[in-house]
Order: structure tokens, then sequence, then C-alpha cells
């Protein structure tokens, strides 16, 4: 904008964020490179349509499971060691069944909440992916059954903080933001409510939460609009 004394505006669709309060700013940049912010703005977001939240534990022995490098699948184990065993690199499959998302919903928000089985302080950098399935179905115990299936193009970094707290279960043993991920499997043609889907946990360092056989199974959050 070259004219400053005739004001400027900007579009902002408030779907892509969650309800709630948000800050707007504005920077101002001159010829020089130089900026400056303008103060805040506080704004309610309130779209219309009712926003919905489900939360979603993993509901059965065979939908969170561990694979070894060489392909063997562990499904039943009382924890999940994500995703360094002792020396053994592997990967984590997840699925959370019976999604109340109908097709095409707005996802403002979504995470996995797990609680710590046991102490890991090391460095961990993960990534977390989806299924590309319109109803992923169950894990089995034939080799390769996370990391041969097929994921959509969106996936989310994690570098978690140390959990040094067995039993702790908060912000740091949560997931970032999955919603763009979710968003590509409820918008398959395919999709409708009450499916299942498969998120894929990769990377390296070691995280180690309690699984379904374990005290609490990790939990799908989710936040939608409908319409």
């Amino acid at each position: 904008d070259t004219n400053g004394a005739n004001g400027w505006s900007v579009a902002w669709d408030s779907t892509t964020v969650a309800h709630g309060g948000h800050t707007l700013s504005a920077v101002a940049t001159d010829t020089g490179g130089n900026t400056a912010p303008s103060a805040g703005v506080a704004v309610t977001v309130a779209n219309s349509g009712t926003v919905t939240s489900q939360d979603v534990a993993i509901a059965a022995s065979l939908d969170d499971v561990e694979e070894r490098a060489n392909g063997r699948m562990w499904v039943a184990t009382t924890d999940l060691d994500i995703v360094v065993d002792g020396t053994a690199l592997q990967t984590v499959g997840l699925r959370f069944t019976g999604i109340s998302a109908p097709r095409g919903a707005r996802i403002l928000s979504a995470y996995v909440q797990f609680q710590t089985d046991e102490v890991s302080t090391g460095p961990a950098n993960l990534v977390v992916r989806a299924q590309a399935s319109d109803n992923a179905p169950a894990f089995t115990t034939t080799r390769f059954d996370v990391t041969s299936r097929s994921t959509v193009s969106a996936s989310t970094t994690w570098v978690p903080a140390p959990w040094p707290t067995v039993g702790a279960r908060g912000a740091d043993q949560r997931t970032p933001d999955l919603a763009p991920m979710l968003q590509q499997i409820v918008d398959r043609p395919g999709w409708s409510a009450g499916g299942a889907l498969v998120l894929v946990v990769s990377g390296s360092g070691a995280r180690v939460a309690e699984a379904f056989e374990g005290t609490f199974a990790p939990v799908l959050h989710i936040e939608y609009r409908a319409g």
C-alpha cells in the first residue's frame, strides 16, 4: 500500500482458525525496509455453525502397535516406545475409530494426548502422518503393516519436550496440531462420519507412553465444525 493516508484493509477468513480469542496486528514497512507493528486488536471468533469437540481413545489392542525395522509387528504391549526401543528404531501406528466428523467438515484443531510411562528426556524428533484411507482398517501381525500404508501429503513435525515424570499427562505429552492432515482425510470423497483413521509416527529419539494395555490409552482430540 503506497498511500498510508487512506487507510488499509485485508480479507481474513475466520473459518480457518479456532473459535475464541485472537489478536490481530499489522506491520508497516517503508522503502528502506524499516518495520513497525501496530497495536494489537483483540477479536473473538464465533463463526456460524456448531463447533463439536470429540475425544476418541484407542479402543483395542490392535489399534496401537509398533513396527520394528525388520517389519515385525508388536501388537500387545503395555507401553509405546516412540520411536526407539532400547537401540531398536521402530514406527508406531495409532488407529482411532468412530470419528464423528462428517465428510467436508472444517477441522479446527486436533492432537493426540499421551501419558508418560517411563522417564525419557533425551532429544527426539518425530513426524506424524495420516493414512490416506476413507476408513482405515485395523492393524494386523503382517510384517510392515504400518509403513506399507500410504499417507496423505500433510504431516506434522513434533519435537517433544522431555518427559521426566511417570504418569504425566499434559501439554508436553501432546502432539502439535494435526488439523491439516485430518482435513485431508475428511475431505476424501469416500469419507463418512463414523470412520476410522490411522496416524503413523516415525523419526528419532525416544518418548515412552502408556498403551491400550497400560493405564491410559492415547486419545485423539478433535474440534470441528460441520457444514
